[in-house]
């Protein structure tokens, strides 16, 4: 009914004196969404502007931080914020006041080992996102965060040991849901829609779980990759030294 009154509205917005801001999530929406037919009317009949927002960079964060402690951000604090959040606002604003409220935003030494962990705030919206998911995607998206922020089909189907058929179809229903996007650089290649979602799933699963599959994602490369694996050797260094007892 929303849309409906929207859609007509838009037939004498030119002739009437009022502005509408709407704004939506584009990952949440697919072409059987209804609002999908409204954004393709309004368009057709060039009766708005669509203003794409983008995240924030690490001067916008250095800003806001000054803005909302009343104190000037710490020297490396913003880009070590941005590395971390990828400039969400929301989850900006999240670690933000986790710093705060733990003492640490000033006094912060040394940026380049800074790590927090994932705000409450932040988990929650994050989890509000994969409860869209069945048992069996987000089971296979655990897997998934344990490989990487990227991750590709075959070292995915060999790690979960489940038929390809239904890895893929876990994979798109992440696809759908916005927890992953799908790479053009690598065939068969994908990459968790952001970096605390990956973290989120990741602290899913339990220390004991985590250390098998590292070990189970670099016996796989190994295996898939053994007739050249000088691409792969930080990778392999990496999950080996993660899963050291």
């Amino acid at each position: 009914s929303s849309l409906a009154l929207l859609e007509f509205l838009a037939d004498s917005l030119r002739t009437l004196p009022l502005l509408i801001v709407g704004a939506y999530r584009g990952g949440d929406i697919d072409r059987r969404h209804p609002l999908t037919h409204t954004l393709a009317r309004l368009s057709r009949e060039e009766a708005g502007q669509r203003i794409h927002l983008s995240g924030f960079g690490p001067q916008d964060i250095a800003r806001y931080n000054e803005i909302t402690t009343g104190q000037a951000s710490p020297t490396g604090l913003a880009e070590a914020i941005h590395a971390q959040t990828e400039g969400n606002p929301f989850f900006v604003r999240e670690v933000v006041r986790l710093l705060v409220e733990e003492g640490r935003y000033v006094g912060t030494d040394d940026v380049r080992s800074w790590r927090i962990s994932i705000p409450q705030g932040v988990r929650e919206a994050v989890l509000l996102r994969l409860d869209l998911l069945s048992d069996r995607a987000s089971h296979v998206l655990m897997i998934a965060s344990v490989i990487g922020r990227n991750f590709t089909l075959p070292v995915l189907e060999a790690v979960c040991d489940l038929p390809a058929e239904d890895v893929l179809a876990a994979v798109e229903e992440g696809l759908a849901a916005g927890t992953v996007d799908e790479r053009t650089v690598r065939s068969s290649g994908f990459r968790f829609g952001h970096a605390l979602i990956q973290q989120t799933l990741y602290e899913e699963l339990s220390r004991a779980r985590r250390i098998g599959l590292h070990r189970r994602t670099a016996e796989v490369i190994e295996r898939l990759y053994a007739a050249n694996l000088t691409p792969w050797l930080d990778v392999l260094a990496w999950h080996y030294y993660q899963s050291a007892a």
